[in-house]
């Protein structure tokens, strides 16, 4: 099943994978808080060459002596700009961590261990049609449904092939739509009610 919305809510996108600390992140971490002060320490010397040349032209003391300390003295730039830099990467990481482990994404990687990839959202603005090429490369045995969201009703709707809405155990009524009871409704239809209807409003189907 592939509903596809047309306005962004709170989603299971949140959950992180059951291995998410990868080697890769740890790297890019690491290689950061490494390597960055240094291209720092290189930005200062090439422009401390520029303004030692422009002080140069314009006669300007100040600009040629201050230009020409950056260039000969980048390791000060260095070792500042490392002791800023391993500040930013620990409070950034420590924010990421903390929200991991609170709120939403604790309830969307309870919604991915239920549901898993047998739903996937995928996000449709300005409630512009699903295009053709995109409905024609589903792979055999996936069917789309339209999840549409009224913020102000507090209301959603899934639209859809009958053959689809059945697949769910929804109704398929094409003159008006059905309300939903989410006791006995898929698992899937429950996690899109607990996620994509605002204000845990009404969810119908049609």
């Amino acid at each position: 099943m592939t509903p596809t919305r047309t306005r962004r809510s709170c989603s299971p996108n949140w959950a992180y994978p059951e291995r998410s600390v990868r080697p890769e992140y740890v790297i890019g971490a690491g290689g950061t808080i490494l390597t960055l002060p240094s291209l720092i320490g290189l930005a200062a010397v090439a422009a401390g060459h520029g303004l030692a040349a422009w002080g140069r032209r314009t006669g300007r003391s100040g600009a040629l002596v201050s230009g020409r300390w950056a260039a000969a003295w980048p390791g000060a730039t260095v070792r500042l700009t490392a002791g800023v830099v391993i500040a930013f990467v620990l409070v950034g990481q420590t924010q990421l961590w903390v929200t991991r482990n609170t709120g939403p994404a604790v309830q969307a990687q309870q919604t991915v261990m239920r549901v898993g990839t047998s739903a996937v959202l995928v996000e449709v603005r300005d409630d512009k049609p699903v295009p053709p090429a995109f409905l024609g490369e589903l792979p055999p045995g996936v069917q789309a449904l339209r999840l549409s969201v009224d913020h102000a009703k507090g209301t959603a709707e899934l639209n859809g092939p009958c053959e689809a809405l059945q697949r769910l155990a929804l109704p398929c009524t094409p003159d008006r739509p059905a309300p939903v009871e989410s006791r006995n409704a898929d698992v899937r239809v429950k996690e899109l009610y607990s996620w994509d209807t605002p204000g845990r409003g009404r969810l119908f189907a049609r």
